[in-house]
């Protein structure tokens, strides 16, 4: 798709904006739109927050309206304050955490002091305004050290830019509002392909090392295997499909726990949900800094099975292919001779180990929870022959490679997407494309992105 550039141009003056279309006039936020900073009523009150007055804050913004809030404050909260509700209409920009969420209010509301409101105004169209806020707002944002952005009332205030006339504006408006809709669409299905896709793959996994998936001629069904109450039911009805000529074993019946520190000078792990145990420099600083103090690490060799304490009911766990240390507050576990490495990681990150993993943990809410260990060797696992792991192991990279590299595709094609959206509203909200003659059309197809 292109679009005409036939308009003349003329110099911003401002640096990050560059050159704008010469019928646009400058935009200043002090002098030009009247907005609000939101506030928190005294939290010591618990009767502050009744919920009687709807009460936006960061969580109930992202969707293109807000018609619900989260939280409310009680009138007397508000009448104490002095404040007034803020109309139905009025534009809503997050600007501390995470700076540029805009939502449309569509119900009468109070924010937070995260969010900066920007009432009605009969000359800037509040739909243009919606796109176009977080573009400019942001760029007068400084940064922490860490690069995180930090704006507040006086910066919001001096930001400037460009805006064509009032009907010009509405155009742009419904041409974003279109295109966006439409990207959204396409966005949607794919993401939808990749859940099913994701879901296939778990599947897999499970009927694979359950044995419910006949790989080879390997007997009946158990059907008469008997499970303490303390088994998760997924896991119990999982279990029924294992074959006779399987064993059914406990954790603490083919590993035990590994005990031996190792030394500085050995490499560093962690383990990472969906990817195992890897290499600390591999995980992109996602996780804690190392302790300045590794004499209490512990060893892992290949083959050893390491679980997240805190995260292995959400499948934080894998079996190693590297030797290293580790945080002392990992699991370490040493496999015994009957298992195939391979098999076991399909194994322990599956379902079906993953559901004993979460009844294994204990704590309070999700952050806290940890193994721990008295349950966790009572978890059972069901164990094919040596031979019978490696076919299915091989098996497994096969299927769960080809659906690896499905939804490899459907990551890049969504994130092209996006990008093109991102792309589109910067230049139409900045004047690098004209669509005053724009009219809706039918022709983006995935293929455009691909």
């Amino acid at each position: 798709m292109t679009y005409d550039r036939g308009v003349e141009y003329k110099d911003s003056g401002l640096d990050w904006l560059g050159s704008v279309p010469k019928h646009w006039k400058q935009l200043k936020v002090a002098r030009d739109l009247q907005y609000t900073i939101g506030w928190t009523p005294p939290t010591a009150n618990p009767a502050n927050f009744d919920g009687a007055v709807p009460w936006v804050t960061i969580a109930d913004l992202g969707e293109p309206q807000v018609r619900t809030t989260q939280k409310g404050i009680s009138k007397a909260a508000l009448s104490a304050r002095g404040a007034s509700l803020l109309p139905r209409g009025t534009l809503l920009m997050s600007f501390k955490l995470s700076v540029g969420l805009v939502s449309v209010l569509g119900l009468e509301a109070v924010t937070n002091e995260a969010i900066a409101a920007f009432k009605p105004n009969p000359r800037v169209d509040t739909r243009f305004l919606y796109y176009a806020l977080p573009e400019f707002v942001p760029k007068y944002a400084r940064e922490n050290i860490y690069g995180a952005k930090l704006l507040n009332q006086d910066l919001i205030a001096s930001a400037k830019t460009f805006v064509p006339p009032l009907e010009e504006q509405r155009r742009i408006a419904a041409f974003l509002d279109y295109e966006t809709r439409r990207i959204d669409e396409l966005v949607s299905e794919l993401e939808k392909f990749a859940f099913h896709a994701e879901e296939r793959r778990a599947a897999i996994i499970v009927a694979a090392v359950t044995g419910a998936l006949r790989l080879t001629e390997c007997g009946s069904n158990s059907g008469s295997r008997a499970y303490s109450d303390s088994t998760p039911k997924a896991t119990r009805e999982a279990l029924q499909s294992v074959p006779r000529s399987w064993d059914v074993a406990r954790v603490a019946d083919i590993a035990s726990r590994r005990r031996e520190f190792g030394t500085p000078d050995m490499d560093l792990l962690s383990v990472f949900l969906d990817r195992g145990v890897v290499p600390y420099v591999m995980d992109g600083g996602q996780v804690h800094a190392p302790s300045d103090d590794l004499s209490t690490y512990q060893v892992v060799r290949r083959g050893d099975l390491v679980l997240n304490n805190q995260q292995a009911w959400r499948g934080s766990v894998g079996v190693s292919n590297y030797e290293g240390i580790i945080s002392p507050a990992y699991v370490v576990l040493k496999l015994h001779y009957r298992q195939h490495p391979g098999f076991m990681n399909y194994l322990v990150r599956s379902k079906v180990m993953v559901h004993q993993f979460e009844i294994a943990s204990r704590g309070v809410g999700d952050i806290q929870r940890q193994v721990y260990w008295p349950r966790l060797r009572e978890c059972l696992v069901p164990l094919p022959s040596l031979e019978e792991q490696q076919r299915i192991c091989d098996f497994l990279d096969h299927e769960v490679g080809r659906l690896n590299t499905l939804l490899a595709e459907q990551a890049r094609l969504i994130s092209l997407l996006r990008e093109r959206r991102s792309a589109l509203i910067t230049s139409a909200v900045t004047g690098q494309i004209d669509v005053r003659e724009w009219s809706p059309t039918d022709d983006l197809a995935v293929e455009e992105v691909a």
